[in-house]
């Protein structure tokens, strides 16, 4: 797939080809979870769900940036499937949250499966130098965005004396 930036947002080959690569790697993991009838938004709240616990619907939605309705539709959505499920919290009617079920720990699963094994027949495709370069490539990239993250990113690539 190619990308053609809006006009005056070319430049730099290589976060162009990031740019392309982003975008493939979303539309690869829309595709993995259309096969399981799960929107972006359902599987963005069971991966919070499984990895930290029951969330307050309030939370859950703040997290996934939605309205109440929506994220109460979503939590519909969610038990309709039976993937996850309401819960009375300490304080009762007031505390809702939502927990995972064991139908949604299965999707998860299963989804992870299939892109790992996926994943397992492209570096399967590499040699190892070009293994090695992948893997030392995506640290470095992992570090830059977790620097950026923690507000400690770097200047503009347009800024860079050696990148113009």
């Amino acid at each position: 797939m190619h990308f053609d930036p809006p006009a005056g947002m070319k430049g730099d080959p290589l976060r162009q080809a990031l740019q392309e690569f982003f975008l493939e790697a979303a539309l690869a993991r829309r595709q993995y979870l259309q096969r399981h009838h799960v929107t972006i938004s359902q599987a963005l709240a069971l991966q919070l769900l499984d990895r930290e616990g029951p969330q307050r619907l309030k939370t859950l939605g703040e997290w996934l940036e939605l309205t109440p309705p929506a994220t109460a539709s979503l939590v519909n959505a969610l038990e309709a499937h039976r993937w996850a499920a309401r819960r009375r919290g300490a304080r009762g009617r007031e505390e809702i949250r939502v927990a995972l079920l064991p139908g949604g720990r299965r999707l998860i699963l299963q989804v992870h499966r299939e892109i790992l094994e996926d994943l397992d027949r492209v570096l399967g495709a590499l040699g190892r130098r070009d293994r090695d370069l992948v893997k030392e490539a995506l640290g470095v990239l992992r570090r830059a965005f977790s620097a950026l993250k923690d507000g400690r990113g770097g200047v503009p690539l347009s800024q860079v004396p050696e990148a113009a």
